[in-house]
């Protein structure tokens, strides 16, 4: 059986909290579905594949030009902002400068 590539969570609440106080541990029954049920659902999409996307991502940016500059910055952003998914692609180290 094949996992759903993305998932939606049901919190509970009616609309987010903004109190800071409140966190996940303090929820119950939160539950789960493929599809959206609620407008304020979390969505998780599975982990293999957001470092798919982010590996297409990286190899985008080492194909950008220098005349490309803006996009090259929105992407190396991205990249940064994922990091935590995976490491740069094979031979990529340091080339996301």
């Amino acid at each position: 059986m094949e996992a759903p590539e993305r998932i939606y969570l049901q919190t509970g609440l009616e609309e987010w909290d903004d109190d800071p106080e409140l966190t996940w541990d303090d929820l119950e029954e939160v539950t789960w579905c493929v599809d959206r049920i609620n407008d304020n659902d979390v969505e998780y999409v599975r982990r293999d594949v957001a470092v798919g996307l982010r590996e297409m991502l990286g190899s985008a940016f080492l194909g950008l030009t220098s005349d490309e500059a803006p996009l090259r910055s929105c992407v190396k952003e991205l990249l940064a902002e994922t990091a935590w998914l995976a490491d740069p692609p094979d031979g990529a180290e340091g080339e996301y400068e």
